[in-house]
């Protein structure tokens, strides 16, 4: 299941993917009588987000003929617009580092942290600082943690919660 964020009429919803584009949980609680939250972070706070997953395989004919918004109408936002933290790894490629000419202490990757305002979306405008002097760009995988865990294996981690 692909779970997204859209912008429709000024709001931004929760989104399911479907072959060639977007349904909005909030069509899929109209057509199937669902009373899912329509974002992002309130499926994952809630943890509904398991229910619709299930829905969603038993469903699949009927949600196969609902209206979906296609993915080149899509207007797509961040997953989530506020995230409790936001944590980046840097110079985590020996030829990233040679190329930005840092050496990480003791072999350790450069952890820091950004700010929920750094968020954008796909084909939004990346906004530098006026005093930026040197500018690099990495991106490799983005993690939604939505329920709390410790210690489970990674077989477990998608059923885990409150560990």
């Amino acid at each position: 299941m692909k779970l997204t964020t859209l912008m429709i009429e000024g709001k931004e919803q929760a989104a399911i993917g479907v072959e060639g584009g977007y349904v909005p949980v909030s069509v899929l609680n109209q057509e199937l009588g669902g009373t899912w939250g329509v974002t992002a972070a309130e499926l994952l706070a809630d943890g509904s987000l398991g229910s619709v997953q299930a829905i969603l395989r038993q469903e699949k004919v009927r949600i196969s003929g609902l209206q979906a918004i296609s993915t080149e109408q899509a207007l797509t936002a961040p997953l989530l617009r506020a995230p409790s933290a936001i944590w980046g790894v840097g110079a985590n490629f020996r030829e990233k580092a040679a190329e930005m000419a840092v050496t990480p202490h003791d072999g350790e990757p450069i952890a820091f942290m950004k700010p929920t305002t750094s968020l954008i979306g796909p084909g939004e405008a990346i906004r530098l600082p006026a005093n930026s002097e040197r500018v690099t760009a990495e991106a490799e995988i983005g993690i939604v943690i939505g329920r709390a865990c410790k210690g489970i294996s990674e077989t477990d981690a998608m059923h885990a919660g409150g560990h």
